[in-house]
């Protein structure tokens, strides 16, 4: 077999920050997990190992002992980039996306978006203080750049938390800064990740590259590789993200761009966070009830129901008193539509009781990343897991926008804000 290309890599190297996201346990057990699973799995992307990591946080009211967080840096000597006349040792920061029971990944990190921060001022501060939320946003909405807390606070707990001194990491007591701090200006820093880790990715090299934590380090040498990325802020952050991290492309293979948000066109997850129609037309929350992959041939939750509920995350977005936009212009590649899963063992056959929508959906969002990239679909989840397991995995770490809109329109508030809007709307048709 060919070897992979950089890019190919990369995202193999963003995957492999997912491999423990279906376990549970003490911080200890699942720190233990990852160190084993990436010593497998490097060797088998290329040339690859870890230089600093790999880190687990859990946050402190997580009671069901799910990894909230992963992230570490992979190292590989002497890398050939197109825009580079010699081979350049290469660092790729890793992240991984939304956990598959970690109430706070979707609850916090993906969607508290009705408040937002001022990059700036955070950056003032001192990336290594917490964020706080920004108040008269509306004033400034087109003069500051802003993203949202959820995405802040994971940024915050990346910056912060710092290798765990006992066990195999690398780099023990140290911070991701200070590592980052430490590399050579010859050498190239690529930041990835998928879904949460699309917004998360692009957004730290952001943040860490406007801070007094990237002194040595040279700007071109730095680029972004995120896919499947759901909007972290708004226009004007967006805008600064252009301008500091251009869109290059580098190789005739359309995924081969970096700067740039991979995006498959029937994945949902894109269409977050952006509510104007009239500024983003093809990625708004508006299009998720009436985009095509979603119509249900099964529905799990009533159509109007589904709807009620991503108005009401529309409302939540709303509430920040910006526009969210995506970074950069993505690069697309185009689905498969409603593609059956031909595998005897694929997880989505051994579960019946899911809707075929949401096994769709989840297709679009992961196994056509891996077709498009890689050339396969996502390996199946490993067996030993429970069935109601394998059901929250596909609900959250395959597809944590809908998982929330689930869950939003599972809520009883909400299940009562529906019956009054079905009460509002059978009075407006009676008059």
């Amino acid at each position: 077999m060919a070897p992979y290309d950089i890019y190919q890599q990369v995202f193999a190297l963003s995957m492999a920050s997912n491999l423990i996201h279906n376990e549970q346990g003490p911080l200890s057990k699942l720190q233990t997990e990852i160190e084993t699973c990436l010593a497998g799995a490097l060797p088998m992307i290329g040339k690859w190992s870890v230089a600093w990591g790999p880190v687990v946080y859990q946050d402190k009211e997580n009671t069901n002992k799910a990894p909230d967080n992963v992230w570490y840096v992979a190292k590989q000597p002497q890398v050939l980039f197109s825009d580079s006349p010699t081979p350049m040792d290469t660092y790729v920061v890793a992240i991984a996306g939304t956990c598959e029971n970690s109430d706070y990944d979707w609850k916090t990190e993906d969607l508290d978006v009705g408040n937002v921060v001022d990059v700036n001022a955070w950056i003032k501060a001192g990336l290594l203080s917490p964020p706080t939320a920004a108040t008269n946003v509306k004033a400034s909405a087109n003069l500051n750049p802003y993203i949202s807390m959820g995405t802040a606070l994971g940024v915050s707990i990346l910056l912060t938390t710092p290798v765990p001194t006992d066990g195999g990491a690398v780099g023990g007591g140290s911070r991701l800064g200070d590592f980052l701090e430490s590399v050579p200006s010859t050498a190239r820093i690529i930041f990835t990740g998928h879904s949460l880790g699309g917004a998360l990715s692009p957004t730290l090299a952001f943040t860490w590259w406007k801070s007094s934590m990237a002194r040595n380090v040279t700007l071109g040498n730095v680029l972004t590789y995120p896919t499947a990325g759901p909007s972290p802020g708004n226009d004007m952050f967006a805008s600064d993200f252009r301008t500091t991290f251009p869109y290059l492309a580098a190789g005739p293979v359309g995924y081969q761009k970096w700067n740039s948000n991979l995006v498959n066109t029937l994945d949902v997850v894109p269409l977050a966070w952006c509510t104007d129609a009239s500024v983003e037309p093809l990625y708004n929350l508006h299009r998720i009830p009436s985009f095509d992959n979603v119509q249900p041939s099964n529905p799990g939750i009533d159509w109007a129901t589904l709807t009620v509920a991503v108005n009401l995350l529309i409302l939540r977005a709303d509430s920040s008193e910006i526009v969210y936009r995506p970074l950069t212009p993505n690069t697309t590649f185009v689905g498969q539509g409603q593609q059956p899963i031909s595998t005897p063992d694929d997880t989505f056959q051994q579960l019946p009781q899911l809707p075929q929508w949401e096994k769709d959906a989840s297709y679009h969002h992961v196994d056509e990343y891996f077709i498009e990239m890689m050339g396969f679909p996502m390996p199946p989840v490993p067996e030993k897991q429970p069935l109601d397991l394998k059901v929250d995995y596909l609900r959250t770490a395959r597809w944590p926008v809908l998982s929330a809109i689930i869950g939003v329109a599972g809520d009883p508030q909400v299940r009562a804000e529906v019956e009054k809007l079905h009460a509002e709307q059978a009075k407006q048709a009676i008059k």
